[in-house]
């Protein structure tokens, strides 16, 4: 999996100006398309209607995606990081293609990154009538 941190959301961590652990964030699932765009275009993104046109459709998926809950951002001394996680997400009786996910706060800006779920050479991953879930098993992101 690869992952992009946007450099709108480095800039305002810095300066204090967002709480990963109190603000609000959700997470929309993206189509294959997002593919097409470059690292250094990824990471440029600010707002989430920079990359709506990405969002994918289908059975059992609301747009703008899911809110995540039960945030949390906790230090780990023996790896020297922080990891800010949430409750894993879940799309039930679904039906649709997906390649990756946008994490951004509530109002949609800013977007603190991009998640793929495959390589380049991978096909996006199909959901037929079945759950989709998006675990976070070693949380969101990782702040080293």
């Amino acid at each position: 999996m690869t992952n992009y941190v946007t450099d709108i959301y480095k800039n305002m961590a810095t300066g204090g100006d967002i709480s990963l652990s109190a603000d609000t964030f959700y997470c929309a699932l993206l189509a294959d398309t997002i593919s097409d765009l470059e690292p250094v275009a990824i990471q440029s993104i600010t707002d989430y209607s920079d990359i709506a046109s990405h969002e994918i459709t289908g059975t059992g998926y609301t747009t703008s995606g899911s809110q995540l809950l039960n945030l949390s951002l906790s230090a780990d001394a023996l790896s020297h990081k922080s990891i800010w996680n949430a409750d894993d997400l879940s799309w039930t009786n679904a039906t649709f293609t997906t390649k990756g996910a946008v994490i951004y706060k509530d109002g949609g800006y800013p977007v603190i990154g991009v998640i793929f779920f495959t390589d380049d050479e991978v096909d996006p991953l199909e959901v037929q009538n079945s759950s989709f879930n998006l675990k976070f098993t070693n949380g969101i992101m990782n702040i080293i």
